[in-house]
């Protein structure tokens, strides 16, 4: 099992207009053991891939929470 560390993530940059080209142009020639592609690389190895997203007061997002219980439908005779 591996843990990324909050330090390593903070080392992650967004891609620069010249960095985008430069990794298509990798890409275009299949040069996939190319530096700007082993995170890729370590994700496609992974068994599986846990992603924790607490909010900043502990609480988890809605689409994490478990979902609210379901109304039960009335089953009498309908009124005439």
């Amino acid at each position: 099992m591996e843990t990324v560390e909050p330090e390593a993530l903070l080392a992650l940059k967004p891609f620069a207009p010249e960095m985008l080209n430069d990794r298509d142009a990798l890409a275009g020639i299949r040069c996939f053991d190319a530096p700007v592609y082993d995170l890729a690389r370590q994700f496609r190895a992974a068994d599986r891939v846990v992603v924790a997203a607490p909010f900043w007061d502990l609480t988890f997002p809605a689409a994490s929470a478990p979902p609210p219980p379901r109304r039960r439908r009335w089953r009498g005779s309908p009124i005439t």
